[in-house]
């Protein structure tokens, strides 16, 4: 069946000597495997460059009931990226936060606010002439909520900055703070309470980033066993100093 749906491109792998399977995640059918033939070839109307990591583009595909392989009619860009590709501190951002987002979003279901988070925040980063150093944070903590592994405003968060006192957290949820210094889970805290309108307000040094984002990774790993390895993490980590 021919269907229409936004899609936030993850990424591709080569298939045969023209063709590329694009693994997107979908607005309407969540993460699915896209085969778009001939596409590296010089005659064909869909572009590699539509492919690459973080893309927002309309799709328009042929969906196969209980199939893992869709096959893309046609696809064009939502929002071309032009600082994206032309800033290199962006361009290690998006690199990082698609190999994220690749380990973390693997259910083939709709979840429209967790998408529409991730189109926006995208949205966000190429439109920004702030400074980013603390986006990928920012991100990351956020997008915690809607994977259901960070306590949401309704569970009667009840956090002690100035001790090592904390309560009302599931257990997990607990390590991620009480293996933190009382100044870093302030610096947590306001990462996690500020907007994509306000990042760039919170002032960190490169240490105190670096510092926060091994903790937040390690929570990540702790709930998703295939976080072991992040190989654009080394690059992410010597462009933002």
């Amino acid at each position: 069946m021919l269907q229409k749906t936004n899609g936030i491109v993850l990424h591709y792998l080569r298939y045969g000597e023209t063709s590329v399977i694009s693994h997107i995640y979908t607005e309407a059918f969540g993460r699915q495997s896209f085969i778009a033939a001939g596409v590296r070839s010089k005659h064909s109307k869909l572009k590699l460059n539509l492919f690459q990591p973080l893309t927002l583009i309309n799709l328009e595909a042929y969906f196969k009931n209980h199939s893992e392989l869709h096959r893309i009619k046609e696809a064009n860009y939502f929002m071309p990226f032009y600082t994206i590709g032309a800033d290199i501190r962006k361009s290690s951002v998006v690199l990082f936060l698609a190999e994220l987002l690749d380990k973390t979003l693997r259910e083939a279901e709709p979840n429209e606010r967790m998408f529409g988070f991730i189109w926006n925040a995208i949205q966000v980063l190429e439109m920004t002439d702030k400074d980013i150093g603390n986006f990928h944070l920012v991100f990351m903590l956020h997008l915690s909520k809607y994977l259901g592994i960070f306590p949401s405003a309704d569970q009667n968060i009840n956090l002690e900055l100035t001790t090592n006192r904390v309560t009302d957290f599931p257990d997990s949820n607990d390590r991620f703070f009480s293996d933190i210094s009382a100044p870093e889970r302030k610096n947590l805290m306001m990462l996690y309470n500020c907007s994509f309108q306000t990042f760039s307000e919170i002032h960190l040094d490169h240490n105190t980033r670096n510092y926060l984002l091994s903790h937040i990774i390690n929570h990540y790993q702790y709930h998703f066993e295939n976080m072991s390895q992040l190989k654009s993490l080394p690059i992410l980590r010597e462009v933002l100093h």
